[in-house]
């Protein structure tokens, strides 16, 4: 597999062929090579937020969704390099399906699990990890590659499962 169109040509005899005897091609590949790289659709955190020293809308470029919500232009890494802020935050949401689990366990099994109270040490749940079955496991499942990794580092301490998320996800 290829990382890039000039990779793909350069390695591809025959796709180098056709370049060179049809135009029309040729110019696709022109094109196709100025756009790769660059945004292909727009990405939005459901609740991240910016802290900038003026407004906002005074330093990037904006757009509003549907609902009239306005959002950067940029993504996180741009903004950074500019100097803004951005923050994302756990969303309320999460914690809310945290709680109703909590209350269905209760509900089902009579046992009231205290979240702060979760050992730190279970062998069973690294082993899950290691095993890669994290499908629903919030920062640990989102991703067939990011499952994978989490698999192949085999963590067996909860730092260890930090930095499996910070290496796959800066």
């Amino acid at each position: 597999m290829c990382d890039s169109i000039d990779e793909a040509i350069e390695s591809s005899d025959e796709l180098k062929q056709l370049i060179k005897k049809d135009p029309e091609i040729a110019e696709v590949f022109k094109y196709a090579k100025h756009l790769e790289g660059t945004v292909r659709s727009v990405g939005v955190h459901a609740s991240g937020f910016c802290i900038t020293p003026k407004p906002i809308t005074e330093i990037v470029p904006l757009y509003a969704d549907k609902k009239g919500e306005p959002f950067t232009m940029f993504d996180h890494h741009a903004l950074e390099d500019i100097g803004i802020l951005k923050y994302d935050l756990l969303g309320i949401k999460t914690l809310t399906v945290i709680d109703k689990t909590l209350k269905l366990i209760k509900k089902r099994t009579g046992k009231e699990i205290d979240i702060n109270q979760i050992p730190e040490d279970d062998e069973k749940t690294y082993q899950l990890i290691a095993d890669g079955n994290t499908i629903g496991v919030f920062q640990l499942g989102g991703s067939e590659g990011l499952r994978k990794f989490g698999a192949n580092a085999k963590p067996k301490n909860i730092s260890d499962i930090s930095n499996v998320i910070s290496l796959y996800r800066p």
